[in-house]
This record gives structure tokens, sequence and C-alpha cells, in this order.
């Protein structure tokens, strides 16, 4: 499940601005398309639309299908290459808000110094990246994470340590998300998982240390309501 997706709606709701992109359809998106309908929040088709409703709710989801159906069609070629491309790693380099700071997920740990040269190159500013669970920028907090970033053309590395309860998650389907979101059920992988990958973003928008990102993330979930 993409408990990611529930750490940047913890940040907008504490009035944040978090865009996210990317593809709906393939490998490993079934549990996004589904946990995003039982949120209620529609995908954004186009950089209007998700302008839109960052002014809403200060979150966008925006659809790589109709952001960039060309991206979307070479993307489609893992189905004829059995494995990730490179175009993969690009998709992800993509920044279409401009927005100041940002997390990115790569699939290999050998690509993350790319990645964050590439970034740079690009004109992205603060960034943290790191090699998450099939690529996407979540942290579950099972292991210790030595995370890269990009600040103001200086790169470096933050240790983060492991997370108490962190592992795998008893819930695997979008009622289970929701109700983790609602407090309706608890889950210490989940809550981990969430906690960590929002002190990321923290991290990577204030430069704030670890251990006080991490309580801020614990904060704000605390402090949300529902």
């Amino acid at each position: 499940l993409p408990w990611y997706l529930l750490a940047a709606l913890l940040l907008a709701k504490s009035g944040r601005r978090v865009l996210m992109h990317g593809p709906l359809s393939g490998p490993g998106r079934i549990g996004l398309r589904e946990s995003l309908t039982s949120l209620g929040i529609v995908p954004a088709a186009s950089m209007a639309e998700a302008e839109a409703e960052l002014a809403r709710i200060n979150f966008a989801f925006l659809a790589l299908e109709g952001f960039s159906p060309g991206l979307t069609r070479l993307l489609a070629l893992r189905g004829v290459l059995g494995l990730r491309s490179p175009i993969n790693t690009v998709g992800r380099l993509l920044n279409p808000a401009n927005a100041a700071a940002g997390v990115d997920g790569v699939f290999h740990p050998a690509y993350v110094d790319l990645h964050l040269h590439a970034a740079a190159g690009l004109g992205r500013s603060a960034l943290v990246v790191l090699k998450g669970g099939g690529g996407e920028a979540e942290w579950t907090g099972a292991k210790a994470l030595a995370a890269r970033e990009l600040r103001a053309g200086v790169y470096s590395d933050t240790a983060w340590n492991p997370l108490p309860g962190a592992g795998k998650s008893a819930l695997d389907d979008a009622a289970g998300l929701l109700a983790f979101w609602r407090g309706e059920r608890e889950d210490p992988a989940a809550h981990a998982a969430l906690i960590g990958t929002a002190a990321l973003a923290i991290h990577a928008m204030d430069a704030t240390e670890p251990v006080a990102a991490l309580d801020a993330a614990r904060r704000l979930w605390a402090e949300r309501g529902t």
C-alpha cells in the first residue's frame, strides 16, 4: 500500500503544498489507484487541474497519462522488455510544479548519485534521494537509511536510524489504508512508514535534523484530525 501517499496528505493538512506525479497503471500501481479513490482524491489530468487541487486541499496527484502521454507510452515498454528501463528514472526527475524541495525514490542503489547529479543539472535545489521499495519515495523505517541529498549545489549524506514497529504492514487493501488514516485501525508498520517518509519531506523542505524531523512528523500525525 502507498503509505507515502498518506505522508503527503499529512503534510498537506499541515499547510504544505504537495504535488505528486506518476502513472496510474502498470506494475505496483493498483494499490495507488484504489487508495486515491478510497481517499476521495481525483487524479489531475493536467497542470491546470493540479493547480486547482493544490489551491483547494494543498495536495494533488498529477496523472502521467494526462500530463505526458509520450512518457507514459515509453514507460509501458517495461511490459515488452520485462524490466524497468532508464525511462523510469527519467520520469522521477520531473518537477512539473517547480517545487522548491522534493523527495525522490530510485529502485537501485547505484542510481542514487546519478539521479542526484542529473537533478542538479536540471536546476533542482533541495532534494533528498533514497532507494525505496519499488523505487517509490518511501522509507519504511525497517532499516537504517543513508539519504543522499542536494542542497544549494552541495551534496551530503544524512543518517536515519531504524524506527520502532517498522516492517511489513498487516493492512493490505485500500479499505485498510483509509481506516488507518481515519484512526479506526492501528498498524505499527504503517505508522513507521508514514512518519519516516513525512520526516524525510520535512527534512528536505526545512533542513531539519532527522530526530527533530521525526518528532515534527509524529506531532503532525497526533494533531491531524480526521
